[in-house]
């Protein structure tokens, strides 16, 4: 498994899938101890993302979108990518950050800086179970860790490839 954190996860992540990469989730990950579990629910993309990707006005997903909704909520199934829901150990960990109008470049990225972009963007467990940030962590230590620099999807997909297990 990899995770991506960031602005733009979901629309790189459909990119990724459209290339015939297996994605698990999108937005809602459980960690534990390195190992992550993605929580099943449709991808969400901006309706101005959907001209990013060829042929999606197609999709049998979309026919349950209204128009005027905010976020259009994309299946993987519609790309031949079934749901597969289980727990694996975590190889990779991508920030992403916008690079306007430029390449897409992986750079590494170090462990305290990565720790602490995943806490920015994480949540508590609603348990309030002591040592979620320990498990964070304990993620962060065992994964290899960059940040995509993010011009335009192509050159994102094509750079990322070195890092994905």
């Amino acid at each position: 498994y990899f995770l991506l954190f960031g602005a733009g996860k979901s629309t790189l992540a459909t990119r990724l899938i459209m290339a015939g990469r297996h994605m698990t989730g999108d937005a809602v990950v459980l960690l534990r101890d390195g190992v992550a579990c993605a929580f099943p629910r449709k991808f969400l993309l901006k309706p101005d993302s959907l001209a990013l990707f060829p042929g999606t006005s197609r999709l049998e997903s979309l026919a349950e979108v209204p128009v005027h909704h905010q976020l259009v909520r994309i299946d993987p199934c519609d790309f031949g990518q079934p749901w597969r829901i289980a727990p694996a150990p975590v190889a990779a960990i991508i920030q992403l950050e916008p690079n306007y109008g430029g390449r897409s470049r992986l750079l590494p990225r170090g462990k305290l800086a990565t720790a602490r972009g995943l806490i920015r963007h994480s949540r508590a467990p609603a348990s309030e179970r002591a040592g979620w940030v320990g498990d964070l962590c304990a993620t962060v230590d065992r994964a290899a860790c960059f940040v995509l620099e993010v011009g335009d999807l192509e050159t994102a997909a094509e750079a990322l490839k070195p890092a994905l297990p």
